[in-house]
């Protein structure tokens, strides 16, 4: 561990990446402190936007422990005074955010808020095909529990989304994120089309 957090110093390199995973679920159990100076090493030589959570996690079960684990543990004060680490942080603060999530979104270019906003169009059934679906409609009451459940869904939708600071159309169901710029669009575009695009 000491050796991979050294490499960018020695070599000046910055494409150097730490994963987390079952080292880190193993040391958590064996010695808490083994752990801590481990992770310290890890953000003071590699810097915390290079260290990442690993999904090899899986081998000791269940994630959610090794998760609640990273986020309540902290380099204790003597090793910070003696060896010169910075402190960890809060469970989510900035540098556990980072590694548990925010990195890894931003190496596969994962933007999150977008993907919360986004929401695909239903396909209408034509042809051959539609009117085999009308023939086989269930009864009227079942069609509108079923609409009734659906209104109740885009409503919960609406409201995460509008949370994540999405623009929401009431009416109709593409959504777009709120963005800072956006390019003139060309004539006959609509203003969900490609073009509008976010800087």
């Amino acid at each position: 561990m000491t050796d991979l957090s050294e490499i960018p110093a020695k070599h000046g390199v910055k494409n150097v990446y730490a994963d987390l995973g079952q080292i880190f679920a193993q040391s958590t159990i064996a010695n808490p402190k083994v752990s801590a100076a481990m992770m310290a090493q890890l953000v003071q030589g590699l810097g915390a936007d290079h260290v990442v959570w690993g999904t090899d996690a899986i081998w000791t079960g269940s994630p959610q422990w090794q998760i609640e684990a990273l986020r309540r543990l902290e380099v204790p004060e003597d090793m910070q005074k003696k060896y010169g680490f910075k402190p960890l942080g809060p469970a989510d603060g900035p540098i556990k955010t980072a590694i548990l999530g925010e990195n890894n979104a931003r190496l596969y270019k994962y933007d999150r808020r977008a993907a919360l906003c986004h929401r695909p169009r239903r396909r209408r059934q034509g042809g051959l095909r539609g009117e085999r679906r009308a023939a086989q409609q269930p009864p009227l009451r079942l069609r509108r529990g079923r609409a009734r459940l659906r209104r109740r869904a885009d409503a919960r939708a609406q409201a995460i989304r509008r949370r994540a600071g999405c623009s929401v159309r009431l009416k109709g169901w593409r959504t777009r994120p709120r963005i800072s710029s956006v390019t003139t669009p060309s004539k006959g575009s609509s203003p969900d089309s490609p073009e509008m695009t976010g800087v």
